[in-house]
């Protein structure tokens, strides 16, 4: 093999596994455009160096067979068996579509055709490879529409025929003429890759809706408990609203209107205030998120237990669909957890929580007094925090997350001794 076919092999497999991983992955985890450059670019060198070192084929594909599966793991953060998986579909494609410009080749081999020599083999393989990725990220794209409960009945019948005209289309054009076992080797081998491809795509599916399922559930489970702590809270407030009439008209059947006006400015008033910080509640009606609306909740609760001054202003109705609800969930878990710590520490005790959405982005600013003012240049950083050793791993974790999500991106500032982090996550 030339240079130039291995460079070329090298570019086309390495392609084709980043193409692979990217899209055909059971929670179709997309990273960041850096990631998939270093996946290809580690691809490439695996493949062109194993090419270049190992001449013997029965050693080549059992080295790269490996390689790349652990190059996904470490890279792209794949379970190693899933990594495994992609990287076996990715060699069958390679194999398939070898196959296929051979047999087009040894029935084309004079003529024009042959004029063009390696480069049209070459051509030819990378459109082939190319080609039988396309349909298959067609086919997963296919599936997790159904997994979201999509009607499909038209979809499938088109498939179905799709698969049977492109058997029908290597029968004519490819493999016509040749004898009886060579068309029905064809015929089977076709067969056996449309069933190991379907059943790929069909566990990938039934993976995709128990993940679905599960995460609905979480939602639901979340979203109850807010709303019987919500009853729970209605019921005690009823109760002692009953007890605070029944006091007041004891003082007043005796006419001890100084004692009851002494009463109601240390105990009945204090407690209302008190009892103010949740009505935040009525706040989080414009929020559309259930998860989201759950963990703002819980936390905000959490901060009115612990006597912190919140102020809380959602202007319009927020609905985010373009992150994932548990990723978003964990993110302003995080800023609140930090937000709410540094409450704690400092002398003014205040949370601001505000909440906008236009037609371009969706803004979430938290704010909060602190403390001692950290480090900016170093906020985020693994293991940085102000409040000792083992600590700072949320704000690394969080900025891991968006890491996923190139629309959304954290801003923090600090104005007026308070510290604000602002969540803007663009509308596409």
């Amino acid at each position: 093999m030339s240079d130039f076919d291995s460079l070329t092999a090298a570019l086309t497999f390495s392609l084709v596994h980043v193409l692979t991983v990217i899209y055909l992955n059971s929670k179709n985890a997309r990273r960041s455009k850096p990631v998939c450059l270093k996946l290809f670019a580690i691809s490439f060198l695996i493949i062109l160096s194993s090419g270049i070192l190992i001449q013997d084929s029965c050693l080549y594909y059992p080295v790269v067979l490996f390689l790349l599966p652990l190059c996904t793991f470490y890279v792209y953060r794949l379970s190693i068996a899933e990594a495994f998986a992609l990287s076996v579909v990715s060699d069958f494609i390679i194999l398939f579509g070898e196959l296929a410009v051979r047999t087009v080749m040894n029935k084309y081999h004079t003529g024009d055709f042959a004029s063009f020599g390696g480069f049209m083999q070459t051509v030819l393989r990378i459109l082939f490879f190319l080609f039988i990725v396309a349909v298959l990220i067609a086919f997963t794209s296919f599936t997790r529409k159904r997994a979201t409960g999509r009607t499909v009945t038209k979809s499938t019948v088109i498939y179905v025929l799709l698969l049977a005209s492109v058997n029908i289309a290597l029968n004519i054009y490819i493999i016509s003429g040749t004898d009886f076992e060579k068309v029905y080797l064809w015929n089977l081998g076709y067969k056996a890759t449309v069933f190991i491809l379907l059943l790929f795509i069909l566990s990938l599916g039934s993976k995709m809706r128990l993940e679905y399922r599960n995460r609905k559930y979480k939602q639901l489970s979340r979203y109850t408990r807010t709303i019987e702590e919500l009853c729970d809270n209605l019921i005690s407030l009823k109760h002692d609203f009953s007890n605070i009439l029944l006091s007041i008209n004891g003082y007043l059947d005796d006419n001890r209107i100084s004692e009851l006006r002494e009463y109601l400015g240390k105990y009945v008033l204090k407690d209302y205030c008190r009892n103010t910080q949740s009505s935040f509640a009525l706040s989080l009606r414009h929020i559309q998120n259930p998860a989201l609306k759950g963990i703002i909740f819980s936390k905000l609760d959490q901060a009115s237990r612990k006597n912190i001054k919140m102020f809380v202003s959602i202007f319009n109705d927020i609905y985010i669909c373009n992150i994932a609800p548990s990723d978003l969930a964990r993110i302003i878990g995080i800023l609140l957890d930090n937000a709410i710590e540094a409450c704690e520490n400092s002398t003014r005790n205040e949370l601001h929580l505000g909440m906008e959405s236009d037609k371009t982005h969706i803004s979430i600013l938290i704010g909060n007094t602190y403390c001692q003012l950290p480090d900016m240049t170093l906020i985020g950083k693994r293991g940085y925090s102000t409040k000792g050793k083992n600590r700072g791993f949320g704000l690394y974790n969080l900025n891991r997350i968006l890491s996923l999500y190139p629309h959304a991106h954290l801003k923090t500032s600090v104005i007026d001794n308070m510290f604000f982090q602002e969540l803007i996550i663009l509308k596409l």
